[in-house]
This record gives C-alpha cells, sequence and structure tokens, in this order.
C-alpha cells in the first residue's frame, strides 16, 4: 500500500467500515420498503361494515372497529419504522460516500487525466483506403 494510502487510513481509522458497509444498504433499503409497504396495507385496511341479514340490517360489532383501529395504529407504526430505516440507511450510504472521497482523491493522485484514444480508421473492403460507409 501506498504510503499516502496509509496515512490516509491512520487518519480515519474508520474509513474503511465506513466504505464496505455500503454494500449492504440497498438490502437494508429493501426490507425498509417492504415493511412500509405491509404498513400501508394494515393501515388502508376496509372499515367494518354492517350487512343485511333477512331484510334487517345488523351494524358492525364494536370490537370489530376496535380491531380495525388497532390494524390502523400499527400500520401507522411499520410505515413510520420504515420510513426511519430508509432514511438511516440513506445517511449511511452518504457517509460511505464521503469517506469514500478522500480515498479515491488519494488513490487517484498522481495521475493525469486519461489520454484520449484514437479510434481505428475502417475501410471499405477493397482497402483503397476510402471510408467505409
Amino acid at each position: 500500500m501506498e504510503p499516502d494510502l496509509q496515512a490516509l487510513l491512520a487518519q480515519y481509522p474508520d474509513l474503511l467500515d465506513k466504505i464496505l458497509s455500503l454494500s449492504t444498504e440497498e438490502g437494508k433499503q429493501g426490507l425498509a420498503q417492504q415493511q412500509m409497504n405491509r404498513g400501508e396495507g394494515w393501515f388502508n385496511a376496509q372499515s367494518p361494515q354492517g350487512m343485511r341479514v333477512g331484510g334487517t340490517y345488523v351494524a358492525a360489532n364494536p370490537l370489530e372497529h376496535i380491531a380495525n383501529m388497532a390494524q390502523r395504529m400499527y400500520g401507522a407504526r411499520q410505515l413510520q419504522q420504515g420510513q426511519g430505516a430508509v432514511q438511516q440507511s440513506l445517511a449511511t450510504q452518504l457517509a460511505g460516500r464521503k469517506a469514500m472521497a478522500p480515498l479515491l482523491a488519494a488513490a487517484l493522485r498522481g495521475y493525469g487525466p486519461a489520454q484520449p484514444v484514437q479510434a481505428p480508421q475502417m475501410v471499405d473492403e477493397n482497402m483503397t483506403g476510402a471510408p467505409f460507409l
């Protein structure tokens, strides 16, 4: 390892941890998104409704209303937790990317801009040197 990189890693001991944590963040975001989707399903559940039985209207049981309210509260909590997990994951990704910047700068120090590569010139099948169209 080059001395510049060793000095940089000595200066920032958690640098490699931040960079390596970037690889797991997409999976965490996917799990948080699934949690949010489940929470949204619970939150948007249909309210209990009465029904007609033999020509008579029977209202929904009060316990059904209480269960629906608890279900909606659970869904809202799942949504909040999922959003918090996504925010935390994005913050971790940002910290890792910021940590990578000085490492990349140190690794690229001394290398100039890439020299342009000249594309080979196409010629016709008779090899006369005329551009191939």
